[in-house]
């Protein structure tokens, strides 16, 4: 059974994919750095957003199964900022069972059916 399957680009305005995280939202964003050394509140990156759907979509859901077995992948096509790297600490810590990965670069064509994501 699929619990949450999305994508999400980062930012604020007209991004599309997964919704902004709320503000008071399950998961906790800080300021970290870009790739350009600007630093900002990472709420918008869209692995955040994704790590907040998910642990929304659970509340939502109600349900009380475990995560026993449960697999889970978050792929990023750049690495993860400082912020998004607690955010995937934060949920490894609300759902301890749950096997969570990160998959940092471009998809090969075999892990996306052939097409260009």
């Amino acid at each position: 059974r699929t619990l949450y399957n999305h994508f999400a680009v980062s930012g604020e305005h007209r991004a599309p994919g997964a919704p902004l995280a709320p503000d008071g939202g399950p998961l906790r964003s800080m300021e970290a750095k870009d790739e350009h050394g600007r630093v900002f509140n990472r709420q918008h990156d869209a692995e955040f957003k994704l790590l907040s759907g998910f642990c929304t979509a659970h509340m939502a859901s109600q349900s009380s199964a475990s995560f026993v077995g449960a697999t889970g992948t978050l792929w990023s096509r750049k690495p993860l900022c400082a912020s998004c790297l607690g955010a995937v600490r934060q949920v490894r810590g609300m759902f301890p069972q749950l096997d969570l990965s990160v998959s940092v670069g471009a998809l090969s064509s075999s892990e996306n059916g052939g097409s260009c994501a």
